[in-house]
């Protein structure tokens, strides 16, 4: 399986490279369909992608961002000051959070693919919520 890189990616093949590393399989699973890489980045094209290492953390930590501290954990694991994801979500919690993060990416390939031949002006914010609302 093969996950996207973000273009800010500094591997080091001794330690983990993603905060999320094979936590989210599903997530891993779309993501390698290319169809997948170009919904994300086109709903997420005003966000700062190459601030994370993989697709899989920017779309964990921009979509739950606050709401169970996402973003402060990946970047934290980043700067060698926290654990990966594995090892502070029990296993429960990680499964809701992967059903998240599919409907999202089902949402952005919905978005992008009704958008073809319209002006696409949701944005991140817009999006995150349309998601939310649907669950």
């Amino acid at each position: 399986m093969r996950m996207e890189m973000c273009s800010g990616m500094q591997a080091n093949m001794s330690e983990p490279a993603s905060a999320t590393e094979s936590v989210f399989p599903e997530i891993d699973e779309m993501l390698a369909e290319v169809e997948y890489q170009r919904a994300l980045r086109f709903v997420a094209e005003r966000k700062s992608m190459e601030n994370y290492r993989t697709m899989v953390d920017f779309l964990y930590a921009e979509f739950f961002g606050r709401m169970h501290n996402a973003k402060e954990e990946v970047l934290a694991f980043y700067q060698d000051r926290g654990p990966q994801l594995i090892d502070i979500v029990d296993f429960d919690e990680i499964e809701e959070r992967q059903k998240w993060l599919v409907l999202a990416l089902k949402h952005a390939l919905h978005f992008q693919l009704s958008s073809r031949g319209h002006n696409w002006s949701w944005g991140w914010t817009k999006f995150r919520a349309a998601v939310l609302r649907a669950a």
